[in-house]
């Protein structure tokens, strides 16, 4: 009120004070909340507790709670840090243990998946050959090739990836580049198959509904079959997808990579790792036009993410050299790629094949991973 009473030469000289008196005003507050904090900053020997104090509830999600404060590297050493560090690493440790777990229910989940296809796929190749009994032994090799022609492949690629990821687990080595690459594989995949099945699910059981039978006709053999398999694919993809996303949830996402030539100059593993590329584009290509513009959803999902995933970190091990494809994890991933395009041929070649121009891609994945698996077994230490 003196300020806004007093000639101009006044209010102008309460303007100049007011904002000195500003820091007056904020010193007890900045001391008060220094002297709250100051027993965490008072000693060299408290910045790890600090430090660590987030990473002791166990929570793997906070990675950075391990980075020290901003100021903290600067003025302790790291060796004061070390105990934070050790921490960390024992916690990513016990989430590896929790995950290992979570990808053994996976492998279960996968399996009975899998059983499921192999019975509805037997069906149906028995009934487009005409088959009643599988006694007559001339029809297997065609009975083998319909039946696993369209998904079951797939699905064993998708077994073979979730068995090295739970051995990975065991070893605590989750964190790298070549599991990172599979759990992004597995976590898309089977996240847009359980948005599909759900979604079919529910839309299967409005028509049921709204038919002239009602609830009914769920008791009919068919509605069982078919409410069988989305069942089992929910089931799958929930028991896929939560350890591969909390693999990238704790770890962090991958690096692709897109060197296709061998760090030794050797060009076998060039062409090797080439031909690895090759079926890998294929796999992204041809999984991605059967999700927009067909129904083999599953088909689609597990050939664009799963496949193409390992054919990737296959490719990567060509590059790096006979030692890394030795490695059991690049053999057991070579093995089902051989099988996956053993199966793509045979399917070919079966009665309900297209046109020679199919074997190409087929045949491009058996060589790079029938070479790969091979120049693995050769480097192997010998016992």
């Amino acid at each position: 009120s003196s300020l806004g009473s007093g000639n101009p030469k006044m209010r102008a000289a309460g303007r100049r004070k007011t904002p000195a008196a500003l820091p007056l005003v904020a010193v007890p507050i900045c001391a008060a909340v220094f002297s709250a904090h100051s027993s965490a900053w008072a000693a060299p020997r408290a910045a790890p507790q600090v430090v660590s104090r987030f990473v002791a509830h166990g929570d793997p999600s906070k990675r950075w709670a391990c980075m020290p404060p901003r100021g903290v590297a600067g003025r302790f050493p790291a060796s004061r840090l070390a105990p934070a560090k050790a921490e960390a690493k024992d916690t990513a440790s016990l989430s590896d243990a929790l995950l290992q777990d979570g990808y053994d229910r996976a492998l279960l989940g996968v399996r009975l998946l899998l059983l499921v296809q192999v019975i509805s796929a037997l069906r149906v190749a028995g009934s487009a050959l005409g088959i009643r009994t599988l006694s007559a032994a001339g029809h297997w090799l065609a009975v083998f090739g319909q039946a696993l022609g369209p998904l079951v492949p797939s699905l064993l690629v998708a077994t073979a990836t979730l068995r090295v990821l739970s051995g990975a687990a065991s070893r605590n080595r989750l964190n790298g580049g070549t599991f990172r690459v599979l759990a992004f594989g597995l976590s898309s995949a089977f996240c847009i198959a359980l948005y599909h099945n759900s979604f079919q699910l529910v839309s299967q059981l409005i028509g049921i509904a709204k038919g002239a039978e009602g609830l009914s006709a769920l008791c009919s053999k068919s509605a069982l079959l078919a409410l069988g398999g989305v069942a089992a694919w929910i089931f799958s993809a929930v028991s896929v997808f939560w350890p591969a996303y909390s693999t990238l949830k704790v770890h962090g996402l991958p690096e692709l990579k897109t060197s296709i030539t061998s760090s030794g100059g050797n060009w076998p593993l060039t062409l090797a790792a080439t031909s690895y590329a090759l079926t890998a584009i294929h796999q992204v290509i041809w999984g991605g036009a059967l999700i927009l513009y067909s129904d083999l959803k599953g088909l689609g999902v597990l050939r664009c993410f799963v496949v193409a995933a390992c054919a990737h970190v296959c490719q990567t091990a060509a590059v790096n050299g006979p030692k890394r494809l030795a490695s059991e994890t690049y053999r057991i991933l070579n093995l089902a790629l051989i099988v996956d395009s053993v199966a793509r041929i045979a399917f070919v070649l079966g009665p309900a094949g297209g046109s020679p121009f199919l074997l190409i891609f087929p045949a491009i994945s058996l060589c790079a991973a029938s070479s790969g698996w091979l120049v693995g077994r050769l480097a192997m230490p010998k016992a």
